[in-house]
C-alpha cells in the first residue's frame, strides 16, 4: 500500500479523481487490477530503464497503459522519475515540485526529495519549482494507481516540461541521466499521447510514423519528425528526453508493447486519439 501523509499544506491533492479515473478507491483499485491482470507480457531483452505510457482517462487508454507497467517486476519500490508536458502552462525549463506527497484516492505517493534537490543542482538553470503548473495537470496524475497498484511502494520524482523542443528534451535527457541510477532500480516514465482528433485512418497512419522512431530508438528523428509535424504526440518533448535519457543510461533497444486509439475502444471514429505503450532495454 502506499502511505498516507497527512502534511497539510505540503501534498498535491488531485485534480482529475472522478474524472479521469474512479475517485472511489476500491472501484479504482479494482478497475486498474483488472486492466493490469488482463495486460500481456511482452518478452524484452532485459528490464525497462524507460517506459513511454499513454495519460487519458483510464477507461480509454488504461489497457495500453496497463501493459506498460506489467513489465515491470510487481510489487517492487523504487524512484520512479515522471516527466509529462504541461497542458495548461507554457513555461521554460521543467517544472518540479518538491512537497511532500501526490495524493491519490489509493493513498499519498511520497515525492523524493532528496531526487528533486539533486535535479535542480544537476540544472540550475533548467528545473525550478513551480506548484502552480502541477495544479490541475493529468499528465502525472493518471500514472499514479497503476504505479501503486504494481509496484505497492516507491517515490515519485514529478517533472513537467513547459517546451517541446529539441532543446529543452536534450537538456532534461542531460539532468535526468545525471540523477537516475538504474542499477538502483530508478525507472524514467515519459507520459504522452500520440495523434489529437483526427479520423481513424489518418490517426492511424500519423501514430505508425511516430512508433516507427520511437521502436528504432532514434531520439533526432523523433524530435525532427515532431518538429516538422509528421506525427503528434502532446508530450512530445517528454518522450524525446526519455529516448535520449534511455541512450544515455546504457539502453539498447526500444520495443513497442501496445497501441490502440480512442476508436477501438469507443467505436467512435471520427475525432480520435492515439496511445502507445513503449519500453526502452
Amino acid at each position: 500500500m502506499v502511505q498516507d501523509r497527512e502534511t497539510a499544506g505540503d501534498v498535491r491533492p488531485p485534480a482529475v479523481a472522478g474524472f479521469f479515473y474512479p475517485a472511489d478507491p476500491a472501484r479504482l483499485a479494482r478497475e486498474i487490477d483488472s486492466l493490469l491482470q488482463a495486460a500481456s507480457e511482452v518478452e524484452l531483452p532485459g528490464p525497462p530503464l524507460v517506459l513511454v505510457v499513454p495519460h487519458a482517462g483510464i477507461m480509454y487508454s488504461g489497457g495500453v497503459a496497463a501493459v506498460a507497467f506489467r513489465q515491470l517486476p510487481a510489487g517492487q519500490g523504487r524512484r520512479v522519475f515522471l516527466v509529462g508536458p504541461s497542458h495548461r502552462h507554457a513555461f521554460a525549463g521543467a517544472a518540479v515540485w518538491e512537497g511532500a506527497a501526490f495524493r491519490t484516492p489509493l493513498g499519498d505517493v511520497p515525492v523524493d526529495r532528496g531526487a528533486v534537490a539533486e535535479l535542480r543542482r544537476a540544472g540550475p538553470e533548467l528545473c525550478f519549482v513551480r506548484p502552480s503548473a502541477h495544479d490541475e495537470e493529468h499528465a502525472l496524475e493518471v500514472e499514479l494507481p497503476f504505479l501503486s497498484r504494481w509496484l505497492g511502494e516507491f517515490t515519485l520524482v514529478p517533472l513537467l516540461m513547459g517546451r517541446q523542443d529539441r532543446e529543452t528534451a536534450h537538456q532534461v535527457a542531460q539532468v535526468l541521466a545525471q540523477v537516475l541510477d538504474p542499477e538502483a532500480g530508478d525507472l524514467l516514465v515519459a507520459s504522452s499521447d500520440l495523434s489529437h482528433y483526427h479520423d481513424y485512418e489518418h490517426a492511424v497512419a500519423l501514430d505508425r510514423l511516430a512508433l516507427e522512431r520511437m521502436s528504432e530508438l532514434d531520439p533526432e528523428g523523433w524530435l525532427e519528425g515532431l518538429a516538422c509535424q509528421r506525427f503528434e504526440a502532446c508530450g512530445g518533448g517528454p518522450i524525446g528526453a526519455a529516448l535520449i535519457a534511455g541512450r544515455l543510461l546504457g539502453g539498447q533497444s526500444a520495443h513497442v508493447l501496445a497501441y490502440q486509439n480512442s476508436g477501438d475502444v469507443t467505436g467512435d471514429r471520427d475525432r480520435v486519439v492515439g496511445y502507445a505503450a513503449c519500453a526502452v532495454c
